[in-house]
């Protein structure tokens, strides 16, 4: 079995223990084996969050929101509740990579992702689905309306200019909702 250390930096022993017992069955005395596994716990969750995760914007990727629909849709047909799902695409994205480079388009992907987090919900996901283009889960609506307000604080949130490196950047948007 492995536990975690208490009080401590991050760490991870795994324990092996066999048993010995008396004709009765009872415990006379353990003997066994700790190991450090922290280095080898580290990089299994490393790459399994990045298996999940968007490497630019550390936002999920298709793989997560996907697991993540599939629950939402499970849990409202057993509550009658209502998921939307918003799908963002950044209009002309190509201009700003193409006059400011690719590091400010990156920086300009990476400040949105952060503005709209900031809009949703807990429980609301926000994921990366490629390039310019990011989804927004919004599981357990009591009904259709209540996605109304959301969207438009989305939608107010992303019409501001940003700034990225020096310059103000503003990008217009599509935004389709289901």
């Amino acid at each position: 079995f492995r536990f975690r250390s208490a009080g401590r930096p991050e760490g991870w022993i795994e324990c092996r223990l066999v048993a010995e017992r008396d004709g009765d069955g009872r415990l006379l005395n353990a003997r066994g084996v700790l190991r450090d596994v922290t280095k080898g716990y580290l990089q299994e969750r490393h790459i399994a969050h990045m298996a999940l995760h968007d490497a630019l914007t550390n936002l999920p990727n298709r793989v997560l929101l996907e697991d993540r629909l599939r629950k939402a849709t499970e849990l409202a047909q057993r509550s009658g509740h209502r998921v939307a799902v918003c799908f963002i695409d950044l209009d002309h994205f190509k201009n700003i990579n193409d006059a400011y480079g690719h590091k400010a388009g990156d920086a300009l992907l990476q400040t949105l992702a952060g503005v709209i987090k900031k809009v949703l919900r807990e429980g609301d996901t926000l994921a990366r689905w490629g390039g310019d283009e990011f989804v927004v889960l919004l599981p357990e609506l009591a009904n259709a309306d209540d996605v109304r307000p959301i969207a438009q604080a989305l939608i107010d949130a992303m019409r501001q200019s940003f700034e990225v490196e020096g310059v103000a950047l503003s990008a217009t948007f599509s935004v389709g909702i289901a």
